[in-house]
């Protein structure tokens, strides 16, 4: 599973590379970039406000691939995974990113933020 996950990262990442999002994508992206502009999520809030600290404070593209999808006669449910790339100013630019799960369904919301420890821990395992 960390495996499946830490790929999933990689490709998601919006500084791996580009990709146009679809509609069902883009319910997750939305849902995400509005915790983070409502600052509505404590755990979000916190880390976004840790990195501003740090002098990240230019927000890139976010991105998004779906985890699991159901449908049924009221409508859908997706899982995403989506992320945010937030760099510092300059010539030379470090960047880092913000990861969460969303799902999305009646009343969509970010279920599951992820740590910066947690996605270390999926990028290098011991």
């Amino acid at each position: 599973m960390r495996k499946f996950i830490l790929i999933v990262l990689f490709l998601v990442s919006p500084h791996s590379f580009s990709f146009a999002s679809d509609a069902k994508t883009q319910n997750g992206i939305d849902a995400f970039i509005k915790s983070q502009n409502d600052k509505a999520d404590p755990v979000l809030n916190a880390q976004i406000s840790e990195l501003m600290k740090a002098g990240y404070t230019k927000r890139g593209s976010t991105a998004a691939v779906v985890l699991r999808e159901t449908c049924g006669f009221v409508g859908c449910k997706g899982t995403y995974l989506v992320t945010t790339i937030y760099f510092t100013p300059g010539a030379n630019p470090k960047s880092t990113v913000v990861a969460a799960i969303v799902t999305v369904g009646p009343g969509g919301r970010v279920g599951r933020i992820l740590t910066k420890a947690e996605i270390e821990r999926l990028i290098y395992p011991k």
